[in-house]
């Protein structure tokens, strides 16, 4: 069938009447309509100036911004994975949007050479809830916001932002409204939780933090910070960091919300530790992971908690785990879970024997 006179029939309504036909349709139709062919992203986005509210693009320039800007009506969310040219032009062209678009909700902009000056205009923008900027050399040094701006962000994700400082973050978070913050991510970054004052660091419905590879975290700054901000945490992604976890004595809030730990390839976590921070955890853990460790769970005996929800456990390559102390570990848990010893000595015929109920992923 030849679909070639509908490209030509539709060429050949007016921008109003396609309009028209685009609103019977939702945001999943309207974003595999574009992905046809050139034809249709052509007639049904740039030049015809559709409203659509969500986008996504691989890689774009500041120029092509600067032109999706003036050209489309209505942008709520944003994605450019790659927003290439030079920092004065990426600043200018992200102020160009914002400034076009205060019905702007998100903005997810990664791997740009952008400055401190495009931060600051979006972070001036109080009605954005989320945002996502990686991949860049942002510092948060020279925001110098305006005094009494109070953002709601829900969201802040500010990953491989290899430039950002300590007091750089301090700058972004003492302007964030305490109680909306829910999501955190600093992962690749060299931000140290120490320097956080309590009156920035303290967010009561924070419900997840992704610190993987902060290279200068340390168990003081992230108890101290779990102390002020854990008691809604649903995940805490530490791995690839040098936490030990040895401090958890000094942890005072129950993390009774958590739901997933993820600690794989830190070295230097003990059993001690892991066993402390899981009594804190509570009944609700529905994963763990401990690949890439040297955690042997010799400490298992000293655990009092039980996880009756916990879903998934990754040991993945974590050679050290005794067979006796996973199993001690298991009757803890839920007797159908999904148990990733891949990579390790543990034989899968004998938990399977213990537990048949759980789906074990082992290359024998």
């Amino acid at each position: 069938m030849c679909v070639r006179p509908c490209f030509a029939a539709l060429n050949g309504l007016p921008p109003e009447v396609i309009k028209i036909i685009l609103e019977y349709l939702d945001v999943a139709s309207k974003k595999n309509a574009r992905l046809v062919s050139w034809f249709f992203h052509q007639t049904f986005e740039l030049s015809q100036k559709i409203i659509f509210k969500e986008w996504r693009f691989w890689r774009m320039s500041p120029e092509k911004l600067r032109q999706f800007s003036d050209d489309v009506k209505t942008v709520t969310g944003i994605e450019i994975r790659e927003l290439t040219g030079k920092s004065k032009a990426v600043d200018a062209s992200i102020e160009y949007l914002v400034l076009n678009h205060p019905e702007l909700k998100a903005v997810d902009l990664g791997k740009l050479n952008c400055t401190d000056k495009a931060l600051k205009v979006i972070l001036s923008e109080s009605d954005i809830v989320d945002i996502r900027v990686s991949n860049c050399g942002i510092t948060g040094e020279n925001l110098q916001l305006e005094t009494g701006i109070t953002l709601a962000l829900k969201v802040l994700h500010l990953r491989d932002c290899w430039a950002l400082t300590s007091q750089g973050l301090k700058n972004i978070l003492e302007h964030l409204d305490k109680e909306k913050l829910k999501e955190l991510n600093l992962s690749r970054t060299k931000v140290s939780l120490e320097e956080l004052n309590s009156e920035v660091s303290t967010f009561p419905n924070l419900e997840i933090i992704r610190l993987n590879q902060c290279s200068n975290i340390t168990d003081i700054g992230l108890i101290s910070f779990l102390n002020k901000s854990g008691a809604k945490l649903k995940t805490i992604h530490i791995s690839s960091t040098r936490i030990t976890l040895s401090e958890v004595g000094l942890l005072s809030t129950t993390l009774n919300s958590l739901e997933e730990l993820n600690v794989s390839s830190c070295q230097g976590m003990t059993d001690k530790g892991l066993i402390s921070f899981l009594n804190k955890a509570g009944g609700n853990l529905k994963k763990l992971v401990l690949s890439h460790t040297k955690i042997t769970l010799s400490k298992v005996g000293l655990l009092t908690t039980s996880f009756p929800r916990l879903e998934e456990i990754d040991l993945e390559y974590s050679f050290d785990i005794s067979q006796a102390c996973l199993i001690t570990l298991l009757s803890k848990t839920a007797k159908d879970l999904y148990l990733n010893i891949d990579g390790t000595s543990l034989s899968s015929y004998r938990i399977k024997a213990r537990y048949p109920d759980i789906y074990v992923e082992f290359n024998e």
